[in-house]
């Protein structure tokens, strides 16, 4: 069985999944209910880190490829290679926003 990756869109979920709960909990005076809220806040929040984090760590990884065939495109005279460098750097570069 794999492990779920962290991601962006789950983690916005649980915390305002957990924002209604934490409110819900507030309103009815359910103590037990509005801890879970913030906990599942902070869940979220701390998957919505680790997913940008990946995808930060997967830029850069992206990035230094792209650079590395630029460069032998450019040295080898091979115009594709040298061009799909160019596309691999930017992605990383965009990954890393």
């Amino acid at each position: 069985m794999s492990e779920q990756q962290p991601s962006r869109i789950s983690g916005a979920f649980h915390k305002g999944v957990g924002k209604v709960e934490e409110t819900f909990g507030s309103l009815t005076g359910n103590e037990e209910r509005r801890q879970a809220g913030i906990e599942k806040q902070q869940q979220g929040a701390r998957e919505t880190t680790a997913a940008q984090a990946q995808t930060t760590v997967e830029g850069w990884k992206n990035e230094s490829e792209g650079k590395m065939k630029q460069e032998v495109g450019q040295k080898s005279g091979d115009q594709g290679l040298k061009s799909e460098g160019i596309v691999k750097e930017t992605l990383g570069k965009t990954q890393q926003l």
